[in-house]
């Protein structure tokens, strides 16, 4: 198989809707997981030979200082729709529905009964 031929195989498997092959995940989800993995990462103290290196708090940086948790879900939902090439409109269309996802698995997470 030439590579241009893979290269097409890959663009149909990666067109196709993920809904169709539940074992493959649904890249848009996938996308905002990985995004809202960053942002929290770059909240997060290390420490090398003992000395403290300050997080780059890319929240922090873009909400300022008193931002909450939902701002920053939804600027990972933004940000990773905006890194997929979805319009402005498409993404306030999309916001609500992951949101709520999100703070679905939040609401599981802390064990909340009504969730």
């Amino acid at each position: 198989m030439t590579i241009g031929r893979r290269v097409h195989a890959l663009e149909k498997l990666l067109a196709e809707p993920s809904e169709a092959h539940p074992s493959r995940p649904n890249p848009d989800k996938v996308a905002v997981l990985d995004e809202l993995a960053l942002l929290k990462g770059s909240r997060a103290v290390h420490y090398r030979g003992g000395v403290r290196i300050e997080p780059e708090n890319i929240p922090q940086k873009i909400l300022g200082d008193n931002y909450t948790e939902r701002e920053c879900r939804e600027l990972a939902i933004k940000r990773a729709f905006t890194k997929r090439g979805y319009s402005t409109s498409e993404i306030a269309e999309r916001m609500p529905r992951h949101l709520a996802r999100l703070e679905y698995f939040d609401s599981l997470i802390r064990g909340d009964p009504h969730a």
